[in-house]
């Protein structure tokens, strides 16, 4: 298939309708859900690798509680909205 582009949420600034999907904080997102999403956001700082020279390390967390993702990236997602409007 092709290759999964993921956007920094920093990166998104543009205010759009918006589903968004959350994976269980242990698998991810099903195959056939994840085909269905046209775009994916990570948030930065909580990934493992070391985007400097691509190896783990310590940097960031695994993962985080599906809860405290999706709140992170609504509040994004308003405070863009307020600032257009």
């Amino acid at each position: 298939g092709e290759p999964v582009v993921c956007h920094d949420l920093e990166d998104v600034t543009e205010q759009k309708p918006t589903l968004l999907v959350l994976g269980s904080e242990g698998h991810g997102l099903r195959n056939l859900v994840a085909r269905a999403c046209t775009d994916f956001v990570r948030i930065p700082g909580c990934d493992t690798s070391d985007e400097r020279n691509g190896e783990s390390s310590s940097v960031g967390v695994d993962s985080l509680n599906v809860s405290v993702t999706g709140g992170i990236l609504l509040w994004h997602l308003k405070s863009i909205a307020t600032v257009q409007f």
